[in-house]
């Protein structure tokens, strides 16, 4: 059963980050600064982290305060989460490690010392950079620890001819022993610094129950 599980998994969820980086279309007639303002006045009066748990994916985890769950994203992702501006998203899924082990180890991602988390990672990574999208500094974040398990954080730019306003991904993975996990947090580039911070404390915060 070779790539049908990765097919499924990875490339919904990144095809749907693509996407609603989308959901706002250019008008280049248009002035956005009154819409920004309003937008940083509402993100600002909902600072609060909130709890939420996922049965199908079995985790948990500390979100901003202000996102809500959401099906619009993508019917057939888990996990799916945006604030009412649609400024902030974040989305995850995950794998069986015994559904996908092998189509990544026989992939181009795959290499001899490299665990599971790093080549879907990568392998995640690839298709953020397929379509219309631009990748620019991408990098690891830093190390990253949840529950105990030992993620990998990467943090990438992001342009589209599409798109209002450059976007900022950050996209987390993480391996248990029986589950390989994903999840992707998104914004306006401009608003990169500060939500480096939220993206740290989310994947931090992650609680495995599997």
């Amino acid at each position: 059963m070779a790539r049908r599980p990765i097919l499924i998994g990875s490339l919904v969820v990144v095809a749907a980050a693509v996407r609603l980086g989308l959901y706002m279309t250019r008008d280049n007639s248009r002035d956005y600064s009154a819409d920004l303002n309003d937008i940083q006045k509402t993100l600002a009066e909902n600072p609060d982290n909130q709890s939420v748990t996922s049965s199908e994916m079995k985790c948990s985890l500390e979100i901003p305060g202000g996102m809500t769950s959401t099906i619009s994203l993508d019917p057939d992702l888990p996990f799916q989460y945006e604030d009412q501006e649609k400024i902030r998203y974040l989305i995850g899924n995950c794998e069986p490690i015994s559904d996908v082990k092998d189509a990544l180890v026989n992939s181009e991602f795959g290499g001899k010392n490299k665990s599971i988390k790093e080549m879907y990672l990568d392998y995640t990574t690839s298709l953020l950079k397929d379509g219309k999208t631009e990748l620019s500094d991408i990098r690891e974040v830093e190390p990253i620890v949840a529950d105990g398990k030992e993620g990998i954080l990467y943090q990438a730019d992001a342009a589209n001819t599409e798109a209002i306003l450059p976007l900022t991904y950050w996209v987390a993975c993480f391996e248990t022993d029986k589950t390989v996990y994903k999840f992707i947090y998104w914004t306006m580039k401009s608003r990169k610094d500060k939500e480096r911070l939220n993206a740290l404390k989310i994947f931090k915060s992650i609680k495995f129950n599997d």
